[in-house]
Order: structure tokens, then sequence, then C-alpha cells
């Protein structure tokens, strides 16, 4: 992820301010595209990384505590009974955009 004049850079894609949803000191909240179910999201680090391990011991606590964050505010609004949290750690992983992320979704029993 990278910031230029207002302009928000997520690998190749361009991030509107709107997508933002939340704000820390090291990290954001992105509604995500393509979501699994309503309300799916992506926490990255402000800093642009590939890796979790590119990141300083600041960024990720950040990036973390973050998805905690707003991980409850996803289960208090959707009434969820648990959360998945997954971060693709490279392309073997799953990684498609060639940037990190912290993917954040909530779950009832049925959509499990």
């Amino acid at each position: 992820m990278q910031a230029t004049e207002g302009v928000i850079l997520f690998g190749q894609h361009v991030i509107r301010n709107t997508q933002v949803f939340f704000r820390s000191p090291l990290s954001l909240g992105l509604v995500n595209l393509m979501p699994i179910v309503p309300g799916h999201v992506l926490i990255i680090p402000r800093r642009p990384a590939k890796r979790l391990a590119d990141l300083g011991p600041a960024e990720v606590a950040d990036l973390f505590q973050s998805a905690v964050t707003v991980s409850k505010g996803l289960e208090k609004y959707y009434q969820a009974e648990a959360l998945t949290m997954a971060v693709q750690d490279g392309a073997a992983a799953g990684q498609t955009v060639g940037t990190l992320c912290c993917f954040c979704c909530w779950l009832l029993h049925n959509n499990t």
C-alpha cells in the first residue's frame, strides 16, 4: 500500500477514500471489492510490504490490533458467532495482489 497525494495503492489497485473505513497510525481498513460475505474486509499496513516479516514490530502490532478492533465491530454489527482472520503471507499462500493484508470475515453457523 502506498499513499500519494490522496491516492492509495494496494498492489496494482487504486483504492478510493470511500473504500477506506478504518484508519490507525500504521494500518488501514478497506472494503473488499470481492467479498466472501457482506462485511468481508481487509486490514493493510500503510507502508507497502509483501510479507509479514517485512514489517517492523510496531507495524505488526498495529496491523493485528487494527484487525481485532475491526473484527469486534463486524461481530457486533452482523451478530456473528465467530470470525475468520487470515494473512496470506506470500504468493504460495494465495496472495494475488503482491501486498500483505489481513482478511477479516464474520461467520454464523450456517455460513461457515
